[in-house]
């Protein structure tokens, strides 16, 4: 479905071992669609690259370099990249353990998966 570079797709994968290892595969693979779901949104940039890179967005972003993803990072990228994000368009942010409504205006939470809350901006789902 998405035709990225392989140094794309590792980035993806390093980007989700920083951001969910220790979460399931369910939620590795909600990770990898916030990624795409910012990439075709265009607001973050026109590459995986400059959405990952996007100042304050993915804190670990600056350890890429030096991780080392395993095999489930690489299976919840390339099934992301194979069948199209896990959830909806509109959902582009996560945040560990709390969610959105309660910290910040005009965000909602989409849905919780590990220790993992999934949400949104309100005027995007709109």
């Amino acid at each position: 479905k998405y035709n990225i570079s392989s140094i794309e797709r590792e980035m993806m994968a390093r980007l989700v071992y920083l951001e969910s290892n220790t979460e399931s595969l369910e939620c590795q693979m909600a990770i990898a669609s916030v990624v795409i779901n910012r990439w075709e949104s265009g607001v973050w940039g026109n590459t995986i690259a400059s959405v990952i890179y996007y100042p304050y967005q993915f804190s670990p972003s600056g350890l890429i370099y030096k991780t080392t993803p395993t095999e489930t990072n690489y299976a919840a990228v390339d099934h992301v990249l194979r069948n199209g994000p896990t959830i909806p368009s509109y959902v582009m942010y996560f945040r560990a353990d709390w969610g959105f409504s309660k910290i910040w205006d005009g965000y909602a939470e989409y849905h919780k998966i590990d220790n993992t809350c999934f949400g949104y901006f309100v005027k995007d789902k709109e």
